[in-house]
């Protein structure tokens, strides 16, 4: 069976193993040019930093933990969290920089507008919620469910120092969450610290372009920790990046169209739930009659 999975993060890269596994010809497409999705790193020749999901957490417990390490209370990949995405896409046929645009289906086929010109048995997406629904247009009005999934942007700066920060027990508005990498094994010699705005203040300024965002983020850090002048500064747009209200079932799947969903956004916003929920709509794809 030719399977199409749309979507390079955890939860695309869950399904496409346990598919490939089965012995199915898997291609995965993903419109950026790395692998994780929101498991990501950015490397500078200072630091390097998971700008994204900092730890993994609820991953399964037959997990293989060589290569990863336990850390505050999740699972940490090295040197990177961007080596997840990596890990599970060892021996996979994915293609980056394809960013699929539309969806055909001719016949008992589907086509990948933008991905290439195969012809597909089964189409998966495991792309956030709001581009899901509108790469499958009129279509999305036959998923139970889908109408009730929130997902929210996460505005990110990331900033290294040459000496030692120390951080603070509350952080003033807009940072909500401050992970000071360099407590990571392997994450650079400098200090690096990653900061997420508060939702609220996330959603107000989600058009901001990335220095606007890293300004606002670094100068309330500075003002509460008495910290100079980063020696480095960006800042990071995740325009899905908090599930706020998942759909609350595992995945969706059409036997009839041959046409899956999956993503954190199916069960909560871990990395642990991604992958739950690209393992679950993989099973039920063998489990149905296009997978026999």
């Amino acid at each position: 069976m030719e399977i199409a999975i749309i979507g390079a993060g955890v939860a695309g890269l869950s399904a496409a193993r346990i598919l490939d596994a089965e012995g199915h010809s898997v291609t995965v497409f993903d419109k950026s040019g790395g692998l994780g999705g929101r498991c990501a790193t950015r490397r500078t020749d200072l630091c390097n930093f998971d700008h994204g999901a900092p730890v993994a957490h609820n991953l399964p417990l037959d997990f293989p933990m060589d290569g990863f390490a336990e850390w505050q209370g999740g699972v940490l990949a090295r040197p990177g969290m961007s080596s997840l995405g990596k890990h599970l896409a060892d021996g996979l046929r994915v293609k980056k920089k394809r960013g699929v645009t539309g969806l055909h289906r001719h016949g008992d086929h589907w086509r990948v507008e933008g991905g290439d010109q195969r012809a597909y048995d089964a189409v998966l997406l495991a792309i956030p919620h709001p581009q899901a629904v509108a790469l499958l247009g009129a279509r999305a009005a036959g998923f139970a469910g889908l109408d009730a999934v929130r997902m929210a942007p996460v505005l990110t700066a990331m900033a290294a120092f040459e000496a030692p920060v120390r951080g603070v027990a509350d952080w003033p508005e807009p940072i909500g969450k401050a992970i000071h990498n360099s407590a990571k094994p392997g994450r650079g010699k400098m200090d690096a610290w990653v900061l997420h705005a508060t939702p609220a203040y996330s959603a107000a300024h989600v058009e901001n372009d990335k220095p606007a965002i890293a300004a606002a983020l670094i100068a309330a850090f500075r003002e509460a920790t008495g910290a100079p002048e980063p020696a480095y500064l960006a800042g990071h747009r995740w325009r899905y990046g908090l599930t706020e209200m998942p759909m609350g079932q595992p995945f969706l799947w059409d036997a009839d169209q041959h046409i899956g969903l999956a993503g954190d956004w199916c069960l909560g916003p871990t990395v642990g739930d991604a992958m739950e929920s690209g393992q679950a709509l993989a099973r039920a794809v063998l489990y149905s009659p296009i997978g026999a």
